[in-house]
């Protein structure tokens, strides 16, 4: 199976090690028109049962979430489907071979915290590289998408703030930072969170060493 591609930000790539994330949620781009607000969707994929015309279809789930058999096309289709493996790219640097520490050729920006790496990178003069440059040799982290649905971003339920890595006892507190990083990330583009998009949800498990 090909592997595919991710990018996520130091945040959470620290969320993803320290396994409190498992599920990421990604604008739809353009947004899509047919679909009804304050519904979920769950992404099946191409279905040559409706019609054969190889489009993407999703399905549209009830109010306990459960599937209704009503079925809508989408464009675009999501990025990534069940099953899919995935790959991280994450901010990192590059060590010249003769400054490999305990046989690791890259540092990581989310690891700045654990001390060797980062003392390594000032000790050296590295500069971060953009996440969007990793080459696959330098991934560390693989993750396994184990469900892909739609929804709208404000529409998110609460236990999916703690999934999302943002977990506090104080619930709209966590809600309150999960917002301030989305529009960070995503205001400037027009896709803030008082626009509501609508998003692709993915779901996911990490891969661990030796697994497939």
């Amino acid at each position: 199976m090909k592997e595919k591609p991710i990018l996520f930000s130091t945040p959470m790539v620290r969320a993803i090690l320290d396994g409190r994330k498992t599920v990421t949620r990604r604008v739809i781009k353009p947004q899509p028109s047919l679909l009804r607000d304050n519904t979920k969707y769950r992404c099946d994929g191409f279905s040559d049962e409706i019609d054969g015309d190889g489009r993407y279809y999703v399905e549209r789930l009830d109010d306990n979430g459960e599937p209704s058999e009503d079925y809508i096309s989408i464009e675009p289709p999501p990025r990534y489907i069940y099953g899919d493996i995935l790959w991280v790219r994450e901010t990192w640097s590059p060590f010249r071979p003769e400054h490999i520490i305990d046989g690791k050729q890259y540092a990581y920006k989310a690891d700045e915290l654990s001390g060797d790496s980062r003392a390594a990178r000032i000790a050296y003069g590295y500069k971060w590289k953009p996440s969007i440059f990793m080459p696959r040799e330098a991934c560390r982290i693989r993750l396994r998408v184990t469900d892909v649905r739609i929804e709208r971003l404000q529409e998110i339920p609460g236990e999916d703030i703690a999934k999302e890595g943002f977990i506090n006892p104080i619930f709209p507190k966590a809600k309150y930072e999960f917002m301030v990083l989305w529009d960070k990330l995503n205001e400037k583009r027009g896709y803030g969170v008082n626009s509501n998009p609508y998003v692709y949800v993915y779901e996911f498990e990490r891969i661990k060493e030796g697994m497939s």
